[in-house]
């Protein structure tokens, strides 16, 4: 049974970010990102466990082909999506951001 995908504050708004800078470089792969992300949502709603952890209750989804990853929290009612960041981004900080976003 499928269950529900929300994002966080913080999460929507590097989603959001996200997509300002891909529409800077090209509209197309802005739309294209936002499909890849759509998509995702429904393998999430259902295989919530489906993608690895990267950190103690956090797993890490990747939007394949693009360089970004999404991370979330199972909470075994609903899947909340706590983050999106770019590869390139420092792993430290990443984990940082994680924390704060509990």
């Amino acid at each position: 049974m499928p269950v529900g995908v929300t994002y966080g504050r913080g999460a929507e708004r590097d989603i959001d970010e996200a997509i300002a800078f891909l529409r800077e470089e090209n509209p197309e792969t802005a739309e294209r990102f936002r499909r890849v992300l759509t998509e995702l949502d429904a393998r999430l709603a259902d295989h919530p466990l489906l993608y690895p952890a990267a950190t103690r209750g956090v797993r890490r989804a990747w939007l394949h082909p693009f360089r970004y990853a999404v991370c979330y929290r199972f909470t075994g009612e609903g899947i909340i999506v706590v983050a999106c960041f770019h590869a390139s981004r420092d792993p430290n900080a990443v984990r940082d951001i994680l924390r704060s976003r509990r």
